[in-house]
């Protein structure tokens, strides 16, 4: 087969063919007073995730105990929520699913509804 079209088909299927998704583990820290036996563990949670190739997201109250590369630290339950949102890929052809959901929210989430003073003031009265 001619190199040339060889190329063209490899450029194609790596543009068309679905990625392999980052794989995604989601670690609580341990408080900084915690024992010993709770902190080997957690260590172990991270050694074994980085063995396994597994990008991490520490979720950690403060300033974390220690400070690796290639990990993503958060404070809350949701920001890490909006970490797995940004790494997964998009349903319709935006950069990411975080993406799709950032489009949804404009009008679409709530319903609106015009009120005005006088219907307010109405309910309160009856």
């Amino acid at each position: 087969m001619n190199t040339a079209i060889e190329k063209r088909i490899s450029k194609l299927e790596d543009e068309l063919l679905p990625k392999e998704l980052p794989k995604l583990r989601i670690l609580f820290e341990p408080r900084p007073d915690a024992d010993a036996q709770t902190l080997a563990t957690h260590d172990a949670d991270l050694a074994d995730a980085q063995s396994k190739g597994e990008q991490v997201i520490l979720i950690c109250a403060g300033k974390p105990r220690k400070n690796l590369p290639g990990m993503r630290y958060v404070n809350h339950k949701w920001e890490a929520d909006f970490e797995i949102l940004a790494s997964q890929p998009s349903e319709r052809g935006n950069k990411t699913l975080l993406d799709d959901v950032l489009e949804d929210m404009p009008g679409n989430v709530l319903g609106v509804s015009k009120v005005t003073v006088d219907e307010l003031q109405g309910d309160v009265e009856a």
